[in-house]
This record gives structure tokens, sequence and C-alpha cells, in this order.
């Protein structure tokens, strides 16, 4: 008897708010297909709810080499029924595997092809999908690993201050071992003041699958920039799993294209919002033309005067970096919480841009 592969899924809600469906999972018999006779495959589907005794119906089946959310093929094949009194409904199905599909799987050394299902109730949606493996594709070894990961914006920045309506995404740029699926989420947070906790919500899922090692780059759909405030933008990653607090980004958006009377914004790159700040603390930011020179600026939350320190433009790739000097170290107060932020001065002694505030806590 040939042992059934179940594999797990992953929910991706389409439908924020108060979608009633909480998982959707799936496996197949048999659990992989050849690549040059793949044949059919019996389908079985489970879908649970919060909701008992309520439709549930899906319409296409997809299939897809990459990502779900771009199917190579869809099959208009409707399946559906009633959740039960435990909110539970189970569906089957059997189909044929297009022989096209396992046929390209092969020539391009893809381990897998994805079977993708959405389920709608009356309030929300769900997407399940199962890895289907092909056999003589060319791939066996090792599981997909990330080796690196580097998140931008596609100003190639980790951070920004836009206009209102301005265009903004972010890129992401991973090296990998192995193959596999990829299965993440884009989440964005904002707009916010400095001083909220972000509330995250899903601006996009990612399937996308992997072979044979290498590189691979994902954009992120376009950000909002619609309404004035601080956001923050971070990519999720759940398979393979990767427990990182880089794989975020922080922009502002403003109301025009000068923050006061011809004072530009400036990017900011780091340290990050709430960032522990000690003596060998980097402190960038994007350089602005026309500047004679910089200062940095701390002020402490009881608002006193800020404490300054001017920096010379000596730019290496479009970016300022510096450390506070002694004389500003000593000045500060460990343990406590400072703003900060960077204002670019012209020949003229005037302002000409200034980055958005920053909160961090001096350590010793």
């Amino acid at each position: 008897m040939k042992r059934l592969t179940c594999l797990p899924l992953l929910l991706l809600l389409a439908t924020p708010g108060h979608a009633l469906i909480t998982s959707a999972s799936g496996q197949s018999t048999p659990a992989s297909v050849s690549a040059t006779a793949p044949g059919s495959v019996r389908l079985s589907w489970q879908i649970i709810s919060t909701q008992h005794n309520a439709p549930v119906h899906s319409t296409q089946l997809g299939f897809a080499l990459d990502s779900c959310n771009h199917p190579d093929l869809s099959l208009n094949r409707s399946l559906g029924g009633t959740l039960n009194g435990a909110g539970t409904l189970r569906l089957t199905e059997t189909v044929p595997v297009p022989p096209g599909l396992t046929a390209r799987a092969r020539r391009s050394g893809r381990p897998n092809i994805l079977l993708c299902r959405t389920f709608s109730d009356a309030d929300g949606t769900a997407t399940a999908i199962i890895q289907l493996p092909v056999h003589g594709s060319g791939l066996t070894g090792r599981q997909l690993g990330l080796e690196a990961i580097t998140l931008r914006l596609n100003n190639g920045e980790t951070g920004a201050v836009v206009p209102r309506g301005a265009p903004l995404a972010a890129r992401a740029l991973m090296r990998y071992r192995g193959h596999g699926l990829l299965e993440g989420v884009w989440e964005i947070a904002g707009p916010m003041t400095s001083d909220q906790r972000p509330g995250w919500r899903t601006l996009a899922p990612i399937h996308r699958m992997l072979g044979a090692g290498g590189t691979v780059q994902l954009v992120s759909p376009d950000l909002p920039t619609a309404t004035p405030g601080v956001y923050q933008l971070r990519l999720r990653l759940i398979r393979p799993p990767v427990q990182s607090d880089t794989l975020m980004l922080r922009y502002q958006v403003t109301n025009a294209h000068t923050l006061l009377d011809g004072v530009r914004p400036i990017a900011l790159s780091a340290p990050d919002e709430g960032a522990r700040l000690r003596p060998n603390t980097r402190f960038r930011w994007q350089c602005l033309p026309g500047a004679h020179h910089y200062l940095l600026l701390l002020q402490a939350e009881d608002d006193q005067p800020p404490l300054g320190q001017a920096v010379r433009p000596a730019c290496s790739a479009e970016q300022m970096d510096t450390t506070l000097s002694e004389g500003v170290w000593s000045r500060l107060r460990p343990h406590e919480s400072w703003h900060w932020w960077v204002e670019a001065i012209d020949a003229h002694g005037r302002p000409i841009g200034r980055t958005p505030k920053r909160k961090g806590t001096l350590e010793p």
C-alpha cells in the first residue's frame, strides 16, 4: 500500500476583516506523479470555518509551476458543499494532471507543481495549495533553504520620505540553496505616529516554486502613499521559516514635495526606530544636493533644547555615515529615550532638508 503524504498548507485570507474560513488544507493520492506519464490524482480538501451549516464553494482548480497568484493553467471545475455542525467540510475530486505541465517542469528542472483552489464562504476566502512532486524532473536531494536576504525600497534604501501619492514599492533579493516552495506574505502597518505599535495587515501573499539553487527577486505590490504618516513594511517568510527583524522597512508620507517652505525630505537608513544608541552606533541618511553641512540633532523627551553635532558632507554611495562625537555623547543622559533627526544646511546657513524624527534609548 502506498503511503499517503499530507502536505500542510498555508491559509491565505484574501479578504481582510471578518472572514469566517480559518483553515484550508489538502492532500493528493498518489502523493507524486511521473514527469512523462502523470495520469490522474485524487485530491482531498478540508475546510474549517467558524461558521456552521453554511455553504462553501470553489469555481476553479489552478495548476502552477511558480506561483498560485499566476497559475499556468486554470480549469473551470466547481466544487462545494455545506459545512457540518462542527464547521468542517471535506471534499474530494479526481483530476488529470496536464502532461504538458509536467513536461515543462521536467525541462525547467522544477521538482513540484502546485495545485491551487480558492474556497469562499459568505464573508471571506482562503487559498489552499498542494505540492505535487514530479518524478524525473531532474531535482532530488536538498530541501529549500535561504542563505541571504536583502530588502530595500525601490530607491535602494531601507527608508524613504515621499510626497503623498508618490509611487513606491519594495524588492527582496534572496540567495537560496536546494529547491521547494517559498511561502510568505507582504504586510504593512500605518499610517501611524512614531510612538504607536504597528497594526499589521496583509498586502499580498507569496507563493513561489524555487529550484536548482540560485537567486530570486520578489517585488511587493504598490505601497500605500495616499495618506500622510509613518508606515512600516515587512516581509514575513513562512516556508522556509525565517526569524529576522531585518526584513522590515520604514517610510514616511508627507503632504507635499517639500516639508516647510523649501525644506526637502531626507530619507533615514539607520538606526531603526526604538534602537539602542551606543557610542559606536552608525547614523546613516541620504545625501542632499546643495548641503554645505548636516546637523545631527538629539532631544530628550522633556522637550529640552536639542544637542547638535555638525557633519561635513563626505558622501559615499549617496549616503552619509557618522557616529556621535565624544563631546556630544558625554552630554547625553544614559538609559533615557531621545528623539533624533538630521537637518541639511546650505552655504548661507539656511535649512534645506530634514529627516523624520526617530526615537532611541541611550545605552552606555
